[in-house]
């Protein structure tokens, strides 16, 4: 087994994925591959930041506008 490098080609359609979350309450997502551009939740919704290697990846926090 080859060690993780996150280079985005070792990820392969349904391959499980944790994603850090910033700006709310929540820690991290674990989603599959290729992860959901936006999650909706009641007062907003995380929206997929993907600059980067896959393993710096991370949702932020937008809350609905009031």
């Amino acid at each position: 087994m080859t060690p993780h490098t996150g280079d985005r080609s070792e990820l392969r359609d349904g391959d499980r994925m944790l994603i850090a979350c910033t700006g709310r309450a929540d820690r991290s997502r674990l989603v599959r591959y290729p992860p959901p551009l936006e999650l909706p939740e009641p007062g907003g919704m995380y929206v997929l930041v993907d600059d980067g290697p896959t393993w710096a990846w991370r949702y932020e926090w937008v809350p609905d506008e009031p």
